[in-house]
């Protein structure tokens, strides 16, 4: 009886905030865009909801198995100020994106792009 069941109320409390913050910005993310417009382009809905479950998956993972890492290493005060530096040079990145004709960002961007 010593065991903390992972399933239980306490894993809850853990999982949910993560589920909730995810498809919240997964709904409006660029990238459900593209499933969309994968699906009505090629009418394979199965095909295209397992790969793309298969890539978020393996996004998370790999999110998850890095930040594990690092906090191993790194100590919180610091891991946060670094995501905090990161989220302000992706969010200037994002501004220029949508201001500035010749970005980096629009070039990459454009060689993406679905429609190709």
């Amino acid at each position: 009886m010593g065991k903390e069941n992972p399933i239980g109320l306490g894993a809850r409390v853990r999982w949910y905030p993560a589920l909730r913050s995810s498809l919240l910005t997964e709904l409006t993310d660029k990238t459900q865009k593209a499933m969309v417009a994968l699906v009505a382009g090629t009418g394979a809905l199965w095909s295209v909801f397992l790969g793309g479950t298969l890539a978020l998956w393996t996004v998370s993972l790999i999110g998850i198995l890095l930040g594990s890492t690092l906090l191993r290493r790194i100590r919180k005060d610091r891991m946060l100020r670094g995501a905090a530096i990161l989220f302000m040079v992706f969010g200037v990145l994002a501004i220029e994106h949508a201001l500035v004709d010749d970005s980096p960002l629009r070039t990459l961007s454009g060689s993406l792009s679905l429609s190709g």
